[in-house]
């Protein structure tokens, strides 16, 4: 199995690691979320490699790039990812998101548009906090403090995997995915043990940008390529999260062409259903190329 090649660019100030795993046709942009990490998209770009160039870009301060110091905003985030497209000159992109990244690539999507074929977003945590109440927000203030306190040391990557499988987050994601997180997501210490690239109190910087309703809608407005829009099947059928969520969605897919799509699992459903995603990715890239928004074949790639 050939492995991705490991690059830098310089993007909206710091110095940005990707992945790129090969693969015929247009370039396809993966943005992960909040504590994860670029590598951890192996699952689902291996199996787009035949149809889409995917590119795995690690966010600020996770996995290989650069570790910064800037306080997270969700302004902050958007650029990076609109730098990122723009720094190796980028066309005819097709985003796919997850989480934070999902929010984030939406929110660029003015500084970028004219790059921007279409997007798949898979659970954006953007329109999840759009429906929160006063109370869940501040229950999230005490749930962001419980990720400052967790594990990130193991004593090997096999230690690490053992103690992560079918717990947490983790509980039904596939061993595919899960070593992707494990070997792509901890560096080795001089000890010999591994340690998570993304600490504990990076990914909870990252859940203090919050979004405001009377901001993001009008920026959400300006997205002019076509959308799919993914919801894991755990939210669709608990009456209570998707009561909150669907006038949101609703919203969103008022202000922007969009296809609604419900995946298996949970909200890490492309690490746990890899196989679900692939064929709705393609099929986005099929619509956009009978639209005329994607070339037939082609790697729209620029200096890199």
């Amino acid at each position: 199995m050939s492995q991705p090649e490991s690059r830098f660019v310089d993007a909206n100030g710091i110095r940005m690691h990707y992945l790129d795993w090969g693969g015929d046709g247009p370039v396809c942009v993966m943005v992960h979320g909040a504590g994860m990490c670029g590598g951890l998209w192996e699952p689902v770009a291996r199996r787009l490699a035949g149809n889409l160039r995917c590119l795995t870009l690690d966010m600020r301060s996770h996995g290989d790039s650069e570790v910064s110091s800037v306080p997270v905003t969700w302004e902050l985030l958007a650029a990076d990812v609109a730098g990122f497209v723009a720094a190796l000159d980028l066309h005819h992109v097709v985003l796919v998101a997850h989480s934070f990244g999902a929010g984030a690539a939406m929110l660029a999507s003015p500084r970028m548009s004219e790059r921007i074929a279409g997007g798949y977003f898979i659970e954006p945590t953007l329109l999840a906090q759009l429906t929160r109440t006063p109370e869940e927000r501040e229950r999230g203030k005490l749930a962001r403090q419980g990720v400052r306190n967790k594990r990130w040391v193991w004593a090997s990557r096999q230690a690490m995997f053992d103690a992560l499988k079918g717990r947490g987050g983790f509980k039904i994601i596939t061993d595919e995915s899960l070593w992707a997180y494990v070997n792509h997501g901890a560096r080795e210490r001089p000890d010999g043990s591994v340690e998570l690239k993304c600490t504990p109190e990076t990914e909870a910087a990252f859940f203090e940008a919050q979004a405001e309703a009377d901001w993001v809608w009008p920026i959400l407005g300006q997205i002019t390529y076509p959308v799919t829009l993914a919801c894991s099947e755990a939210r669709r059928i608990d009456p209570q999260a998707w009561g909150q969520h669907e006038p949101i969605v609703r919203r969103f897919m008022e202000l922007v062409r969009t296809r609604f799509e419900v995946t298996p699992g949970t909200h890490n459903t492309a690490m746990e259903y890899p196989d679900a995603h692939v064929p709705l990715v393609l099929k986005l890239v099929a619509q956009l190329q009978r639209e005329g928004r994607l070339p037939c074949k082609q790697a729209q790639m620029g200096q890199q």
